[in-house]
């Protein structure tokens, strides 16, 4: 039998790692002064520009009206309508207005969806009536202007 001797070394930490670390320390700087909440350019006040003027274009028709409608009486693209409205499916309505950041009139019952002889159409709603009125009361009646896509013919 032979018997086998193994050395076994022990190496020291080199001096450095052993020692603590020095703090650092943050500079406190002086608090900012607090400015005006930056106000959101496509809003008037509570709606969106666009979704006033589909509110007028609500308002002014005797009968209920198709986004098509809407968009052509209001002077708005499609796409603004719809983002405006929100989708006309109610499942679907609370993940629209998450996607687009902002309430949608539907959301809001400003106005609400009616099928005529197959036809999917909006019509607006008392509180609809009333924002619209609220809204242009704050612009001194006069529909703001709305950078659009081009008008739906």
């Amino acid at each position: 039998m032979s018997t086998e001797t193994t050395t076994v070394k022990t190496v020291e930490a080199p001096a450095a790692a052993t020692e603590p670390k020095a703090k650092t320390v943050k500079k406190k700087t002086a608090p900012k002064a607090k400015t005006e909440p930056k106000t959101d350019a496509r809003k008037v006040s509570g709606l969106r520009r666009f979704q006033i003027r589909a509110l007028k274009a609500l308002s002014e028709s005797k009968d209920q009206l198709t986004v098509a409608g809407i968009a052509k009486r209001a002077k708005i693209s499609h796409t603004m309508v719809v983002m405006g409205l929100g989708t006309l499916d109610s499942k679907l309505l609370k993940a629209h207005d998450k996607k687009m950041g902002f309430p949608s009139l539907l959301t809001l019952g400003h106005c609400k969806v009616v099928e005529i002889e197959g036809i999917i159409a909006l019509q607006l709603t008392a509180s609809g009536k009333k924002a619209l009125t609220l809204e242009l009361a704050k612009v001194d009646g006069k529909l703001p202007k709305v950078k659009s896509a081009p008008v739906a013919a």
